[in-house]
């Protein structure tokens, strides 16, 4: 069983992680919130923000985002959002502070799922994908809109 959830400014966030790993339940955590996981897959992480401002960035990316997924124009970015949120997750490891802003580890869900269907994504041996095989921004999106702008 699973639990999706964002930071944002949960008062109680130890609470809830020992809660969950009492009743046997894993957590899919993004910090400081869910839009820095949909902002994985057009750009790389933009660092350490305010929730505000991950959310106001996501707007300028997907014009009319107002809290709803809409799948085709994220799908093209998800191995690349598997791979950012992976290399947040090590940094954040390595000094000392896991699951700190920003992190999301949404993707260890999504995995679970794809490979349940067979779908999953390769090794993270994998070689990046270069910029050539990122998604195109929508036609409508200019040139400060693109993938890694």
């Amino acid at each position: 069983m699973w639990c999706v959830f964002d930071v944002d400014e949960h008062p109680r966030l130890g609470d809830a992680k020992v809660m969950a790993a009492a009743h046997d339940i894993n957590l899919a955590i993004s910090n400081p919130c869910f839009e820095l996981w949909l902002i994985l897959h057009l750009r790389e992480s933009p660092g350490m923000q305010h929730r505000h401002a991950m959310q106001d960035l996501l707007e300028s990316l997907v014009p009319g985002y107002e809290k709803h997924v809409d799948f085709p124009r994220y799908a093209p970015g998800y191995p690349l959002a598997v791979r950012r949120a992976m290399r947040l997750d090590a940094l954040a490891n390595d000094v000392g502070t896991p699951g700190h802003n920003p992190t999301s580890n949404v993707y260890e869900l999504t995995e679970l799922i794809l490979k349940g269907r067979g779908e999953g994504q390769a090794e993270p041996s994998t070689p990046e994908p270069t910029e050539e095989t990122q998604p195109a921004p929508d036609a409508g999106d200019s040139p400060a809109e693109s993938v890694d702008g």
